[in-house]
């Protein structure tokens, strides 16, 4: 089924939908947690199925309310092989694996050739002791990981980090230490907060990590808006002055929250004010951005320089190739589509806005959720409708994204392919 996306103004409130990496961290404390915890205001998307599906695995249990998830803790034991399937989420993947190794000598997860092609990077040699092999479908990854120091690499993807430090407690003599310091990595730092808040405690130095004590005690944890996904009403208040964004935290240790950053190199400033935040004014300016630390910003950060009527570049792009799509190649054969003159370069793209967008072209997402979002706030600065080839991948992070759309005002009309001409 495809979507065609009217010129359209949003106006209203809307709020933010809760936090994705937030949802995962802590449903992973909780099911390492004897007894019962409750996560409030938790996601409710696809990615977040997916982790409580292998959590179950190991034994915890879950009850799920439309705004909280009463999660019981496994009893933690060991396995002679964990069977799980995993097709989309990367986070999943990553964040589990490091812990299920101290369950089991053998993991075997059903996925696709792309989550493959995600994962198998250089990052891998990292998790020493662990060894993967992908073949039709089945990912295997056998070993213990050894324990000691080991030396990680973050040119592609934290989540690794994050995954080891939730076993931490179970490898008490593990060290770990990055290539990077801590103080620019926003997500592995959301992993600790989220492990003290269910009684962890570690050592963290400029480029290391260690457990210090504690073990996995149930709580009651609230999550918090998602930055990565309200930037994109956010960007589309730029468009639609009427439009407030509610639900975020000001000062969020999310990385994303940085959009507010590299929106004010753009000459856009935002307001916060009786709990949500609104466009407050824009004098266009050219810039050069770095989304190293802040990748998933790009779909929507794209939209809004190619929009701005001036050159803007973007750099430290390299990641992108390992997401859903490759979403430097989407974004840029999207925007030319829409009239944008766009460049690649090798982990650079350079944009050179305009005030209004031609519209009147089939737009490719590969159904990836944050290219999906991306070009639907575009609606508001093109001439003509266009139309996006797929769009419910917003189910992996968003699900209601689109009626929430409609319910701002925006029109949009759902084209069934075996009814099209």
């Amino acid at each position: 089924m495809k979507l065609k996306l009217y010129p359209s103004d949003l106006a209203g409130f809307i709020k933010a939908p809760s936090s994705k990496s937030y949802t995962h961290r802590a449903l992973i404390c909780a099911a390492l947690a004897p007894g019962k915890s409750v996560i409030k205001e938790p996601l409710l998307a696809d990615d977040i199925f997916e982790t409580i599906a292998c959590l179950k695995k190991i034994g915890a249990t879950f009850k799920i309310y439309p705004q909280e998830i009463s999660v019981f803790g496994a009893a933690l034991k060991t396995h002679d092989k964990i069977t799980l399937e995993i097709k989309d989420s990367a986070s999943t993947l990553r964040f589990l694996i490091p812990l299920l190794s101290c369950l089991t000598k053998e993991i075997e997860i059903k996925t696709t050739k792309r989550m493959w092609e995600r994962i198998n990077t250089s990052d891998l040699n990292g998790l020493r002791g662990l060894y993967f092999s992908y073949n039709k479908g089945i990912l295997k990854i056998t070993g213990k990981l050894k324990e000691g120091l080991l030396n990680l690499s973050l040119k592609f993807t934290s989540q690794w980090l994050s995954g080891l430090i939730f076993a931490l407690p179970l490898l008490p003599k593990l060290s770990l230490q990055t290539d990077l310091p801590f103080s620019d990595l926003s997500y592995p730092d959301i992993t600790l907060e989220v492990a003290s808040k269910f009684g962890i405690s570690f050592l963290k130095k400029t480029n290391s990590i260690s457990y210090r004590e504690g073990i996995y005690q149930a709580t009651c944890y609230s999550i918090e808006g998602d930055y990565s996904a309200a930037a994109n009403w956010l960007a589309a208040s730029c468009f639609s002055e009427k439009l407030k964004v509610g639900n975020l935290e000001p000062g969020s240790m999310q990385a994303d929250y940085k959009f507010f950053d590299y929106t004010k190199k753009l000459g856009i400033e935002f307001q916060f004010e009786n709990g949500a935040y609104s466009f407050l004014s824009r004098k266009a300016q050219s810039a050069v951005l770095d989304l190293f630390f802040s990748p998933d910003l790009f779909p929507v950060l794209a939209a809004l320089a190619a929009t701005s009527g001036v050159e803007v570049r973007f750099a430290g792009l390299g990641k992108l190739k390992y997401k859903e799509s490759n979403r430097v190649r989407m974004m840029v054969a999207g925007l030319k589509k829409l009239g944008i003159d766009i460049k690649e370069y090798q982990d650079e793209v350079v944009v050179k806005g305009e005030e209004r967008l031609t519209g009147d072209a089939e737009i490719e997402t590969a159904n990836d959720h944050r290219i999906i979002m991306a070009y639907a706030i575009l609606a508001a600065k093109v001439e003509k409708p266009f139309i996006l080839k797929s769009f419910r991948g917003v189910s992996k992070s968003y699900p209601d994204f689109f009626e929430k759309y409609i319910s701002l005002g925006g029109k949009v009309d759902f084209i069934d392919e075996r009814n099209d001409g």
